[in-house]
């Protein structure tokens, strides 16, 4: 699932034809212990020497789990996932992995002190970025309540190896091992995710590179030239969720006014920003989305939420009535995805180029990959899940705020991460409180 084995596919069957990537694998046998990264690796290696890169997602839990439990599927997880064996060595002239042994991937297990214990450590978690050092490049710290009361199991990995995906999947097995679900056959190792791709014309390369180079000067030069950008350094998070109710009304209402959910929630993030920044000219949205595998006995569809878009620079002047604005944002999803996405192979992740100058937080624009799904479900016998959360490291994106839409038990949340460099907390605040009234008002 990753630039290795770890992000790019998930475990469900697809068809019968064989795609590109499982072509791939026939040559998983040669590769090298010692195995040079591809462009998109070398990309967030280059980015980690900045600043935090790290994919974290957070599982609430009820019940009983104890922590040998964990351990156990940890451990099981990590034979089965050559990226949770890897490290990294970052040499500038050559950085590569190295398979074979690390140290194991450890479990620190801590007394959950309050409801706002988990968000300290995710936010600590967002700002520390994980040793390349001979260690791991994944981290898993629970947060065990009092009497199988309210837990979090929180889940880090490093951007070079995983994605948002990916890491869905991850969490969906560590949980089907907790519960002591078979464990499923190892994986070999893969190639980097440029040996996965499949051939792309001249003509194609032509007209994408033409593309982003419209966007770069629409996006960049602009920015550069008449804005003045705090450097972020650091990340928060803030989240809300409506009840099953809210989400219905909500949904009803997106489908009258031929939008998704996703669209949605970006435009009233965009209002609510205008309000707080009438005299911003460009306000950016990072736009993760993870979705829930089985979608909710309300008539829930793909198509409600994701547009099968993630991880999407929308850049936009905010103008207009919310669904209006909600209708314009999904067009620029479809927009950014249509020339990209590969819907008959199961790759999860795209990544544009970085431009990195030492001394400097680096800029990343135009990330695109598929969305994926959430894939936990809602019971495990023993413990059950109570709500999933998401978190990519901020400072690595060129946005205001990196907003993630979850859907879980037929209820929308709506998570932020954000530079407090550029957004204090209570600026966030009163920005998610303008969103929920948005997206509740009748």
């Amino acid at each position: 699932m990753s630039a290795h084995d770890l992000a790019r596919h998930s475990d469900e069957p697809n068809s019968d034809e064989p795609s590109a990537p499982s072509r791939s694998l026939t040559r998983a046998s040669v590769i090298p212990i010692s195995q040079p990264l591809g462009d998109s690796e070398r990309m967030f290696v280059a980015l980690h020497r900045h600043t935090a890169t790290n994919v974290i997602r957070v599982i609430a839990l009820e019940g009983v789990l104890l922590p040998s439990e964990v351990k156990r599927a940890l451990q099981l997880s990590t034979a089965r996932h050559p990226a949770m064996r890897v490290r990294i060595v970052d040499d500038e002239a050559a950085p590569r992995f190295e398979h074979g042994e690390t140290k194991a991937v450890h479990v620190r297990t801590v007394a959950r002190r309050d409801d706002g214990h988990w968000r300290d450590e995710l936010e600590r978690l967002l700002n520390t970025p994980i040793s390349y050092d001979g260690g791991p490049l994944f981290q898993v710290h629970y947060l065990r309540g009092a009497g199988g009361g309210r837990s979090e199991l929180i889940v880090v990995g490093e951007h070079a190896v995983c994605d948002g995906v990916s890491m869905n999947q991850l969490c969906a097995e560590l949980l089907a091992l907790c519960a002591r679900k078979s464990p499923r056959p190892a994986r070999p190792r893969l190639p980097v995710l440029d040996a996965l791709l499949p051939p792309v014309s001249p003509w194609l390369r032509a007209r994408r590179l033409s593309r982003s180079l419209s966007r770069l000067a629409r996006v960049s030069i602009p920015r550069a030239l008449l804005e003045r950008r705090r450097a972020a350094q650091s990340s928060a998070y803030a989240c809300f969720s409506l009840s099953e109710a809210e989400t219905r009304d909500l949904l009803v209402n997106a489908r009258r006014a031929a939008t998704t959910l996703t669209g949605v929630a970006m435009a009233a993030v965009m209002q609510a920003l205008r309000a707080l920044h009438p005299h911003t000219p460009r306000l950016s949205l990072n736009v993760p989305v993870n979705l829930r595998p089985r979608l909710p006995a309300h008539g829930l569809t793909p198509e409600d939420l994701a547009n099968l878009t993630s991880a999407v620079c929308l850049e936009s002047e905010g103008g207009g009535d919310l669904w209006e604005l909600a209708r314009e944002l999904r067009r620029q999803l479809d927009h950014e995805v249509e020339h990209t996405l590969l819907q008959s192979v199961r790759l999860t992740y795209r990544a544009g180029r970085a431009f990195i100058r030492p001394g400097r937080p680096p800029l990343v624009h135009a990330v695109l990959s598929n969305s994926g799904v959430v894939p936990i479900e809602r019971d495990y016998g023993p413990f059950r899940v109570r709500g999933f959360f998401s978190a990519t490291s901020a400072p690595m994106i060129s946005a205001d705020l990196c907003v993630f839409c979850n859907t879980l038990h037929d209820q929308l949340t709506v998570n932020v991460v954000f530079p407090p460099e550029i957004m204090d907390r209570e600026q966030v605040e009163r920005a998610m409180a303008h969103v929920r009234r948005l997206l509740t008002r009748r």
